[in-house]
Parts: C-alpha cells; structure tokens; sequence
C-alpha cells in the first residue's frame, strides 16, 4: 500500500503547474496583454478559440482584438457576448443569434476563417450560431498586435475603459486553418479541462495558450488557478492510477485463481497416486502375513536343537521338555527328524503365530512310523 501512495504521488507531480491557469482582467483602460507575434502562418486561414467568462455587463466589452495598422485597427475584434464578430471590418454574425452569454459562465467560443471560402464561421459551445461572408481575395495583413482585454481603436492602443473585458480567459488559442464543425464540437465535447487543443490539433497551433500566459501583462491583469479543472485533473489522475491498479489486481487475482486451480490438480494426482500406493501396502501386508504362516518361530523349533534333534524321544527327553508338552508322549520311540517338527508345527498350533491352526490329532494315527 505504501508504495502504491508513492506511485499516486508521482504521477500526481506529473500535472502542469499551470494546469488551470486562468487570466483574469481588470475593468479599464490599463487591464490587458499585448502581443506582436508571426501572423504570417494565419494570412490564408486562422481560428480563434478560447474559453470566456464574462463578468461585466454590457455588449461592447472586448477580449480580442487584432491591428495591422493604423488605417487596419479593426482586422479582428471580438465582443464577449458574440455582439460583434468583426473580421476585415465586416460586422458580422451575433453569437447570442444561437444561444446566449450568461455573466459568470463559462462557454466556448470559436471564429474560424479560411480565404479560400471567404467565409467567417462563429461558434458558441460547439455549435454554429453564424456565418459572415468577407471580402473576395482579401487576406489577412501581417505584422500587427493581438491585444487581449481591450479593443483597438488605434494600432496597438486607443483602449477605453468602457470596453475593458473584465472577464476570464482560459485556453486561448490561434490555429493556422478553419476548425470544421466536427473539429470545434470535438473541442467543446472533450470540456473545458481536456488537453485536445494539443493532442488533436498541435500541428496548427501557432499562437498557444502557454506561449500567451508568458506575456507581459498591463494594470490589473491575473493569473489565477481554475480549481475546478486542477481537480478534475487531479481526480482524472488518481482514476488512471486506480484503473491501473485495478487492473493490476484483476491479473494477480487470476494468475492466483490458475496457480490455485493448478495446486488443487496436483493435490488430486497426488491423493490418487496415495490410495494407489496404500493398496500396494495392503497388497504387500497381505503377502507378507501368507508367508509369516510358514516363516514364524514356535516353541517347536526347540527341537531343532543337539539334545533332541536326530535323536530318540526317551522318558529323559521327555521330562527335559516342558511337562506341558504331553502331546509328545504319543510319539515316544519316534526318532526327531525335521519331517516329525514339521509335522508337530503344522498340526499342534502353540498361539505364537497368526495363521490359521489345524485341527490337533489325539493319537498317533498320524502315517508317520
């Protein structure tokens, strides 16, 4: 479990310090960020898109605006309640025609332009709310400012404060081509906390968000954290870790349950090949008890001995052997050879062995001589 924790914390050290970096804006003249970047890779086709929450009311209230010059101060500029969508000085379509900006949401916002459609698409979450068509073989000036928070009267100043944006910018971006539909719904889809901007599009991504967090800043302009989005990429990390925890789990689980499966297989041959050999052993006890039959010692073997074997059964011979033995008095004058002992341990059970006794004979009507 410890190591798990440790694993946790690492990839948790793995998410961008400025995962949710948002810019805040003041509300005058002073409040904004300046730019000159390379315009020339967006001359033929550009889209801008960003995510915006507008916190001041009113429908002039400007987040973008683009001048090449002087006498092009309005090449782009943008209303944050879509009011106007200027591309050329060509006022344009109103966002709000499709859905409407409420103060203190957060919406995704697209322009996209091409010059060889000569056609300006506008876009609120995902979906197009207009279309302006722009002047045929014009294209866009290079060499100008973005300014982001005010609108350009003159190149590169004339701010007001009554069109101060005042809101929050989060993921802005400028593409060298004109976003599809499928491509702005994707964006939109994938949310607000997503990374699509660089796993789908980076190739186009000309102008980034990163790049824009770096500028100097003018007045009160901040860079905040969205918690909302370092949460969710927090939780989105520990989800990932889990999965493949889970994962994890579920592969030892069943390389345990095969390893378990396997053990109880080999228990069973192991039980069989035991019962096989326990009936050996029987076999074996069995075998071993028939030949004790004829293998175990009796109180007749006495007479294997040099006082009595090979010699006559004699009154002193007698009375050297146990008294109990009277059944030997049948046979007195019978010369002791292993055929006679035989004889007595075959047919005169002594107890002293586990086979099976003959009857005993009472005279000695036996056919020995």
């Amino acid at each position: 479990m410890k190591f798990r924790l440790m694993c946790l914390s690492s990839l948790l050290a793995l998410i961008p310090v400025n995962a949710g970096e948002v810019l805040k804006f003041g509300d005058t003249d002073e409040d904004y960020v300046m730019i000159k970047p390379d315009m020339q890779p967006f001359t033929e086709a550009f889209s801008v898109c960003s995510w915006i929450r507008k916190w001041r009311s009113g429908t002039d209230k400007t987040w973008f605006s683009y001048a090449a010059s002087k006498s092009l101060s309005n090449e782009i500029f943008l209303h944050d309640d879509g009011g106007r969508n200027t591309v050329f000085g060509s006022h344009g379509t109103n966002v709000r025609s499709g859905a409407g900006v409420e103060i203190g949401e957060w919406y995704h916002y697209c322009l996209a332009w091409s010059y060889s459609s000569n056609r300006a698409d506008i876009y609120h979450d995902g979906s197009r709310s207009g279309s302006v068509s722009t002047p045929g073989g014009r294209k866009l000036t290079a060499n100008g400012y973005i300014v982001l928070g005010q609108d350009q009267d003159d190149y590169g100043g004339g701010f007001e404060s009554r069109q101060a944006f005042g809101g929050e910018l989060y993921k802005l971006n400028v593409f060298s081509k004109k976003l599809s539909t499928l491509d702005v719904g994707k964006m939109y889809m994938a949310g607000r906390c997503s990374d699509i901007e660089k796993e789908l599009y980076n190739d186009t991504r000309q102008l980034k968000w990163e790049e824009i967090l770096r500028q100097p800043r003018a007045g009160n302009v901040k860079s905040t954290d969205d918690y909302d989005c370092f949460i969710e990429q927090h939780l989105l990390v520990e989800l990932d870790y889990l999965r493949t925890t889970l994962n994890a789990t579920q592969t030892e689980l069943e390389e345990t349950k095969k390893s378990k499966e396997e053990i109880s297989e080999r228990l069973n041959e192991t039980l069989t090949e035991l019962e096989a050999k326990e009936e050996e052993l029987q076999e074996v006890k069995a075998g071993l008890s028939r030949q004790a039959c004829f293998t175990n010692t009796s109180h007749w073997d006495v007479l294997y001995t040099t006082p009595f074997f090979n010699k006559v059964l004699t009154a002193e011979t007698l009375n050297i052997l146990d008294r109990s033995w009277e059944k030997l008095g049948y046979f007195k004058g019978t010369l002791i050879t292993e055929s006679l002992i035989t004889f007595f341990k075959t047919y005169f059970y002594d107890g002293h062995d586990n086979c099976e006794a003959k009857p005993m004979i009472k005279g000695p009507n036996n056919g020995m001589s």
